[in-house]
């Protein structure tokens, strides 16, 4: 989930530190469907891809939140009763209404009432919560995301939602609109650099780096269920990070 830091009082990292820890991660994937559905996740890149490393910089119990420390949080970005905001999610996407109203009860604990306003998943990015026009006009602070990049590598899972260029007029997905320089520098250090275990070291770096901005609120590492008939054959999964078989190659026995 994206926390935008150009929509008040997101702009304050204490008031995004506080929906950090206020979220119930744990419970948030119990209501879509449990382990088999997902883990709590604690990074941007999951375990899956290139660069993953693993660190938590707001850890609470249970990954269950921590509800003193999300209202020490909101004090410390002068909102002791919490606020208003608006949190966008895909309207055709079940699991993903289940975990934005989860969320929306977690931020009633501490004061933020968070709106639900939903979209088509086929104009989200294209008309609404990847247009910075509309997400000012509707005080969207709180942006509801999955992402699985077409190469699974750090720079392929991470550029085009971390990276200041990926904010665009109309159909960006760096929805915190995250322009941080140090983040910026690594991405372009990363690419350049041919080591490969260098490299993927650079993206862990960035990962973390875009965690200590608190602008993204890492919920689930999402699992696929894969399930096959014993009359399948020659049964290919060529797309691994997705999950997801070839179907055109998939034969039966029978």
């Amino acid at each position: 989930m994206a926390l935008n830091v150009n929509v008040k009082p997101f702009d304050n990292v204490e008031c995004r530190k506080a929906v950090q820890y206020a979220v119930d991660k744990q419970s948030m994937v119990d209501a879509i469907g449990g382990s088999v559905k997902g883990d709590p996740a604690t990074t941007v890149i999951p375990p899956t891809v290139a660069g993953y490393k693993k660190f938590d910089l707001y850890p609470t119990e249970g990954n269950k939140g921590d509800i003193a420390k999300a209202k020490d949080h909101l004090a410390k970005c002068g909102h002791p009763d919490g606020f208003k905001t608006t949190l966008t999610a895909r309207s055709d996407r079940p699991d993903e209404i289940l975990a934005a109203t989860q969320i929306q009860n977690s931020l009633k604990k501490i004061g933020i009432t968070a709106e639900i306003k939903q979209s088509p998943a086929n104009k989200y990015f294209t008309d609404f919560a990847g247009v910075p026009n509309w997400v000012h006009k509707n005080n969207a602070g709180m942006l509801m995301m999955q992402w699985g990049a077409d190469w699974p590598t750090g720079f392929g899972f991470l550029d085009q939602i971390v990276n200041g260029t990926a904010i665009k007029p109309s159909g960006g997905t760096n929805l915190m609109e995250l322009d941080d320089k140090g983040v910026n520098e690594l991405l372009v250090k990363g690419i350049g650099t041919v080591d490969t275990e260098a490299r993927n070291a650079t993206w862990g770096e960035v990962d973390q780096k875009v965690m200590e901005t608190a602008a993204v609120v890492p919920l689930a590492y999402r699992k696929s269920l894969l399930y096959r008939p014993d009359s399948a054959a020659n049964v290919t999964v060529t797309n691994a990070y997705l999950g997801m078989y070839d179907y055109v190659l998939m034969t039966s026995t029978k």
